[in-house]
């Protein structure tokens, strides 16, 4: 049987016919929040990309692996992967992997398909934002653990954005509360409502006298359906009225990199659970690996990158595992948390786990270790070779359904991880 149209789906064809006929091309309609909440019922947007995965997080693990040590063979993990047993059905290992990052200092913004040159691009994580981001208070997220400031992986306009390395601050500025900011669900709402109205005046801006008129006679119902935009006044279980008393910062953390990391990640499951951003990249120190781990045997190596470079490849290894374990914990939050629709959080959300290089001592860049995790959209559960972590970027640009409006990074789409 044919659908009948609603009166909104009318509201919606004039509204586009009427931009389209001013000029404003339909791809750049379709970038934008007030597009998106006119094209689409909230139904279908709530499906996210092409299979419901509409999240993505990038968690930085610098400087590799020892070689032959990050492995998945016969579902038998390596002396540096096997942290990830907890989890190991929501994970895909990758072996054969070529990182685009490119060792010590700047290079590194490369992992995320960044261009260090005079006139270089934006990472991948803020390509995203301009697409995952436009309908919530946070585009995208950067967050760190004793990264001091140092080498980032992400940049935009031919500039580092630093990460956050305190994770109260980070708390604060997601949940603060109050008569002007308002908890999680108001924060959603007036953003929504403020960002699609500021997009209707920039467009109403660029309409010839005709069609303003033509607009005009259905603002109305446009402003209805803006503010209605994902019904973000409705509050989410566990995200208004939080306190922060599990987040006693004093300071004094500094140097307990296990306790920052776990603060970071349940700040940033919180921020994706509640709808405040889309795009989260975790930064774990730097490419320079200048952290001391909090563990009575690895503190007695020095630093990771003394480690690295010790001639002793079992502590850089032991290093390595010990990193592992801190990537872990993400993932199990994440599978363990509901989303808004009662689902795990994994289940519409894509990890990547990236480094820099691949063997940290030799500062080359082949067999790099990178992790994909996910849930029940993805064929995760084993390990499988991929030739470039570029081909993982496209998957997730294929994952979240914006292929085509941000670069092709690698060959495409890898096969069989997707389902």
């Amino acid at each position: 049987m044919k659908k009948l149209k609603t009166p909104q789906d009318v509201q919606r064809r004039n509204f586009l016919k009427t931009v389209a006929s001013s000029g404003i091309s339909t791809a750049a309609l379709k970038g934008s929040a007030l597009g998106l909440s006119l094209m689409a019922s909230r139904a279908g947007q709530a499906e996210g990309g092409v299979n419901g995965i509409k999240r993505v997080v990038f968690f930085y693990i610098p400087d590799g692996a020892p070689p032959g040590t990050y492995t998945w063979n016969n579902g038998s993990l390596g002396t540096t992967s096997k942290g990830l047993e907890p989890v190991k059905d929501s994970v895909i290992v990758f072996d054969g992997c070529t990182t685009g990052g490119n060792g010590h200092g700047d290079g590194g913004i490369g992992i995320l398909g960044g261009e260090y040159s005079a006139t270089g691009s934006d990472t991948y994580d803020i390509k995203l934002e301009k697409l995952l981001g436009a309908t919530t208070p946070f585009p995208s997220l950067q967050i760190g653990v004793e990264t001091g400031g140092g080498s980032a992986i992400t940049w935009r306009n031919y500039n580092h954005i630093v990460a956050n390395d305190n994770p109260v601050t980070v708390f604060e500025s997601l949940f603060a509360s109050g008569v002007e900011t308002g908890g999680p669900a108001e924060k959603r709402f007036k953003f929504a409502l403020d960002h699609n109205k500021a997009e209707l005046a920039e467009i109403k801006s660029k309409l010839g006298a005709f069609e303003l008129q033509k607009l005009e006679q259905h603002q109305a119902q446009i402003e209805k359906v803006i503010s209605n935009f994902e019904n973000a006044q409705v509050p989410l279980p566990g995200c208004d009225n939080r306190t922060q008393e599990l987040y006693n910062w004093n300071g004094e953390e500094i140097g307990h990199f296990t306790k920052v990391n776990n603060m970071q990640c349940e700040n940033a499951v919180a921020a994706l659970k509640c709808g405040l951003t889309n795009v989260i990249s975790i930064q774990l120190s730097t490419n320079g690996a200048g952290f001391t781990a909090d563990d009575d045997v690895l503190s007695t190596y020095g630093d990771y990158h003394g480690a690295i470079h010790s001639g002793q490849p079992a502590r850089y290894a032991a290093y390595r595992a010990f990193l592992t374990d801190r990537f872990a914990y993400l993932i199990k939050l994440l599978r363990d948390t509901e989303d808004e629709n009662g689902d795990s959080l994994l289940d519409t959300t894509i990890v990547l786990q990236v480094s820099c290089m691949g063997n940290g001592d030799a500062h080359d860049s082949v067999n790099a270790p990178f992790t994909m995790a996910g849930g029940k959209h993805m064929n995760v559960g084993r390990g499988m070779t991929v030739a470039h972590n570029y081909d993982l970027l496209d998957t997730i640009s294929v994952a979240l359904g914006v292929e085509g409006q941000v670069p092709q990074y690698g060959t495409g789409e890898v096969a069989s991880i997707l389902k």
